[in-house]
């Protein structure tokens, strides 16, 4: 019997007053028709921007990046190995071996987008201990059909291709080093969490 893990995590930077600091976290169990499980864990924090430099569950180190570089959403995965479409079907979302980083920016100056996007690459760099460094320019794209915002902002600012970049490094490879870092981001860090909400399919 096969277990497969999938590791999902969401961070959001809010333009609403309605909502402050949330997270959620949530594991579904499903039976793949091979006999195989997956477990997928799904983690998403949200801050709202009026909450200023005043951080209660969004881990201040990420904060601060997304700050800086004016991002309203960010998507990054990590993963190794490769999924069996044929047999297990397709999974939501779907993420290609390596790294993969999506963000989204602020729409101010689209000018400075680029920038800004070289800054936040070499930013979770360190944050994530990843060689997300290597994404330059020929390895990254301004998407304007797919890999829509997800997040409570995509009503305020849209989705305006040219504040999205995508880059995407096939060579990275996921070890112990990058789960240490992502798991300090977490509000339980390491431990396990006795709220957690448990969905099997």
């Amino acid at each position: 019997m096969l277990v497969a893990l999938w590791i999902c995590s969401a961070f959001c930077i809010l333009q609403s007053t309605e909502c402050a600091d949330t997270y959620d976290e949530e594991l579904v169990a499903s039976h793949l028709p091979d006999g195989s499980i997956l477990a997928s864990l799904r983690f998403s924090m949200l801050k709202d921007t009026d909450l200023g430099d005043h951080y209660n569950m969004f881990p201040m180190a990420l904060g601060e990046v997304l700050r800086r570089y004016d991002v309203t959403e960010l998507h990054l995965s990590m993963s190794q190995g490769f999924w069996r479409h044929r047999f297990w079907g397709y999974t939501d979302p779907s993420v290609p071996t390596g790294a993969q980083l999506v963000a989204w920016f602020e729409n101010r100056n689209a000018s400075g987008v680029d920038q800004k996007w070289k800054g936040l690459i070499h930013a979770l760099t360190g944050l994530f201990c990843a060689s997300l460094s290597q994404i330059n320019s020929q390895l990254t794209v301004r998407p304007q059909q797919t890999h829509r915002m997800r997040g409570v902002s995509s009503s305020v600012i849209g989705n305006d291709s040219r504040f999205v970049r995508y880059g995407v490094l096939p060579s990275e490879n996921v070890c112990t080093e990058n789960l240490t870092p992502w798991k300090k981001l977490l509000p339980c860090k390491s431990d396990v969490s006795t709220d957690s909400g448990y969905s099997k399919s």
